[in-house]
């Protein structure tokens, strides 16, 4: 009895399991089953209500303008987004097959779905235990990014389902993959393949290789992940993927493959790549179009802009100015580490395996960890690019002059092996890469804080070749060759001395270099103008006052000529800038821009003649139609409108302000700047040059403006706190050098000019310092330029006793003559 009791007990609770089993499925399968027929009817809803394919074919994206170099060289490109649309036949057929390996390998095979593609995702991600591969084909992404948003739910999921069927009915297998390849996000700014091969290698699609095309792919999956830029290391295994999957489907050899890994890639950090080559011109030129024609035509119409810009002057600029403002900072002190690492994180460093061996480059800078110091090799030894190098005491020998600051401050510096400790981080640059095992030299760098600037103008014909308008412009947008409005001191004075010239004064015109005092009868106090080496030479020549620079004698000249008319006079050679109206403005205390300083000397160089500064050769629209050809540049005052009803004017003619007679013999002045005066250090360009140096006051902007017959080119050196250079900082030791760096590349390949006189000038020999005309005794003498009829009559003026011309100086004699300073 108990048995058949236990029995009948075991055979109910398997039946009531039984009843739960079936309670429970049941619902569950009817549920799932609901669920399949409500997609299934959602999906022949979504398959019934397909959007409009037509647009998709018929598609053009926004026209790009684009702008071009004196040399027909793309020097920028101006985009709604960084887009530039390729057709299908232009893609490189490796590439196409790259982008398939990485996320289709069905594509020419399904219609839309990938059904295997699912399956084999769905298995990997469950042995993963994570999502580790998709299931999307090509054509689901197309629909994606078209038609559907980026949040994920099932619905979406069903829509881009049946979407993807009805892309592929509507439009061929090319055309989809076109739309991809021209669209798809890959990071760094960029969409679509040619926008991501100019943003990440400065390469067009067609010059790129294998190795390039398989890390473009790569980017697809996790654009931020596997940027280049940001982790070379991550791009470098999903190129190794990439390439991996294109060997299993035959697109190429493994041999093919083996190649591409071991290909240098040269990967560039800039978001554009062209923007890099004239980023101060062409942000002008972008502003400039705008404002002028507005948004939709700049971004929407394919403008072709063709500049003036001569890109081999640009290179050099901006190497001048960066090369010249190290060097400026570096004089003023070592600022110490950009900052430190712990002493866990620099022993993490000695067990880091070294990278790979693929050479620096020389011209770029790097941040290395000082590991530690070996005073046996005399040098550091830092950890820079994933390998080790060497930093010599020998290349840091100018940080011996310390610039302390609350976070630096060595007590006792007695050499280089004193300023830098273990975790130490600082800027280098490499010296020389070392031969085979040999680790490579560095020099050590450091950022400037100063900033500058460099303008180059033909003075012919007013064509910006160079421009320059800041040290780093990603740091900084603000133009200071164009916007800025600085002092510039004894740049300043040739318009001074031009205004003189036209007044009846003569490079032989003696002045008196001697102290004088100024009341102001409003404020009851009193001005005494100053020289810069403090002292006071005397009698001095108009030319000598110029070259060497006296300040006191430019006042006196100012004074005698009115300040009105000098105001007038200096209006006329293109300073707009409102200029103070007082004795002080013969210093160069009023702020003008480096603009207008270029076109105020075109005059002296071209003649006489001003011409307005040229940045647009012409502007062609995508119908051939020219909206502007050869337009000297205006400043345009803000509508508050868009856009803009434009006429094209034609280019402005040359205007005279200045007689030829006057224009030659300030340049020949200026060219004794040069010779004999602050410029000297130009000479040693070997060519006629005229220049002439400026230092604000407080030494808080140095200027070097010279010029050949065919090239004008402004330097400004100076912070933007307005705060001093330092001492000694003149235009001659700040400015001066960047202008001789830049001018030596400008010119190497140009002829020798001279500067050509004008009819009504006659040259006389004459003695250097006294102006008169030379004699058999005389040992410095040059050749003077006078306008006809102005030249010192010697035997008349002797027999009379009488100076030369301008107010006659008593009591002065040759022999009482001091010394002229040269600095």
């Amino acid at each position: 009895m108990k048995k058949k009791g236990s029995h009948s007990k075991k055979f109910s609770k398997k039946v009531r399991k039984q009843r739960w089993t079936i309670y429970f499925l049941y619902p569950v399968a009817l549920l799932i089953l609901l669920l399949f027929l409500a997609g299934t009817l959602l999906f022949l809803y979504y398959s019934n209500n397909l959007p409009d394919y037509k647009p998709l074919k018929e598609r053009r994206p926004n026209a790009y303008s684009i702008v071009y170099s004196e040399e027909g060289e793309v020097v920028g490109k101006f985009l709604l987004d960084n887009r530039i649309p390729l057709p299908y036949e232009q893609i490189p057929t490796l590439l196409i097959q790259a982008f398939v390996a990485a996320e289709d390998a069905e594509f020419f095979e399904h219609k839309g779905i990938d059904y295997k593609g699912i399956l084999r995702a769905m298995f990997k991600n469950i042995m993963a235990g994570k999502i580790v591969q998709g299931g999307s084909t090509i054509t689901q992404q197309v629909t994606k990014t078209f038609f559907l948003t980026p949040k994920r739910s099932l619905f979406r999921k069903l829509k881009e389902i049946a979407y993807a069927f009805g892309l592929e009915k509507n439009l061929t297998k090319e055309e989809i993959l076109n739309l991809y390849l021209n669209h798809i996000y890959l990071g760094n700014g960029a969409y679509g393949v040619e926008a991501a091969s100019e943003s990440y290698f400065n390469k067009r699609t067609r010059q790129l290789h294998l190795a390039e095309m398989a890390m473009l792919a790569g980017l697809v999956k996790a654009p931020s992940r596997y940027s280049p830029v940001n982790n070379f290391k991550k791009a470098k295994d999903r190129q190794a993927y990439v390439l991996t999957r294109m060997v299993e489907l035959g697109f190429i050899t493994p041999e093919q493959k083996e190649r591409a890994l071991k290909f240098p890639i040269k990967v560039q950090s800039r978001e554009s790549a062209y923007f890099s080559k004239a980023p101060y011109f062409t942000e002008f030129i972008r502003h400039y179009v705008e404002k002028k024609y507005g948004k939709e035509k700049l971004y929407q119409e394919g403008l072709k802009i063709y500049t003036t810009l001569d890109l081999s002057l640009q290179r050099a600029a901006q190497r001048a100015v960066e090369t010249g403002l190290m060097d400026l900072d570096k004089r003023q002190g070592f600022r110490g580490p950009l900052y430190r690492l712990s002493p866990k994180e620099v022993k993490e460093l000695y067990k880091k395996k070294r990278g790979g061996l693929s050479p620096l480059p020389t011209r770029e800078r790097f941040e290395g960890v000082i590991l530690s110091k070996d005073d046996s090799k005399k040098g550091y030894n830092v950890w820079v690019e994933d390998r080790k190098a060497i930093l010599p005491y020998s290349e840091m020998a100018w940080a011996l002059k310390v610039k302390p600051s609350p976070n630096f401050n060595p007590q006792k510096v007695n050499s280089p092996g004193d300023l830098l400790n273990p975790g130490d981080v600082v800027l280098v640059r490499v010296k020389e890469m070392g031969k085979k095992d040999q680790p490579p030299t560095l020099t050590l760098e450091q950022e400037p804080l100063v900033q500058g600037a460099l303008l180059c103008i033909d003075p012919k014909n007013g064509y910006i070749k160079a421009m320059v308008g800041g040290r780093d412009f990603s740091e900084s947008q603000f133009n200071r060759a164009i916007h800025s409005r600085r002092q510039p001191g004894s740049a300043f004075k040739p318009f001074i001395y031009a205004a003189a010239l036209e007044k009846g004064y003569t490079p032989s015109t003696i002045l008196m270099d001697s102290p004088v005092e100024y009341s102001d009868p409003d404020s009851g106090t009193y001005w005494a103008p100053k020289n810069y080496d403090k002292n006071f030479l005397g009698p001095i020549t108009f030319r000598n006052a110029l070259a060497h620079s006296r300040n006191v004698v430019t006042v006196k000249i100012l004074e005698d000529i009115g300040i009105g008319y000098a105001l007038k006079f200096i209006k006329r050679l293109g300073i707009e800038s409102p200029i103070k109206r007082d004795l002080s403005i013969a210093l160069g205390t009023s702020g003008v821009s480096m603009l207008e300083m270029a076109i105020g000397y075109s005059v002296f160089a071209n003649g006489g003649e001003r011409v307005n500064p040229v940045f647009i050769k012409r502007i062609v629209t995508t119908n051939g139609k020219v909206l502007e050809e050869n337009v000297p540049y205006v400043e345009i005052e803000e509508t508050g409108e868009e856009e803009e009803i434009f006429k094209p004017s034609p280019p402005s003619p040359k205007e005279r302000v200045l007689s030829p007679q006057t224009a030659f013999i300030m340049t020949h002045l200026l060219q004794g700047v040069i010779q004999h005066g602050t410029g000297q250090r130009a000479k040693i360009l070997g060519r006629p040059i005229a220049g002439k140096t400026g230092t604000s006051s407080d030494c808080g902007d140095a200027w070097f403006i010279g010029y050949t017959p065919s090239l004008l080119t402004c330097v400004w050196v100076g912070f933007d706190e307005k705060v001093s250079l330092g001492k000694n900082e003149s235009g001659a030791r700040a400015a001066l050098p960047i202008w001789i760096s830049f001018m030596d590349s400008a010119l190497r390949n140009m002829p020798i000019e001279n500067f050509l006189k004008p009819d009504g000038v006659v040259l006389i020999r004459v003695n250097l310092e006294t102006g008169m005309p030379a004699t058999e005794e005389s040992q410095d003498t040059i050749l003077e330029a006078f306008v006809e009829g102005t030249s010192p009559e010697f035997k008349e003026k002797i027999e009379k006793g009488e100076a030369t011309s301008g107010t006659p100086i008593k009591g002065w004699s040759q022999e009482s003559r001091p010394p002229l300073p040269n600095y």
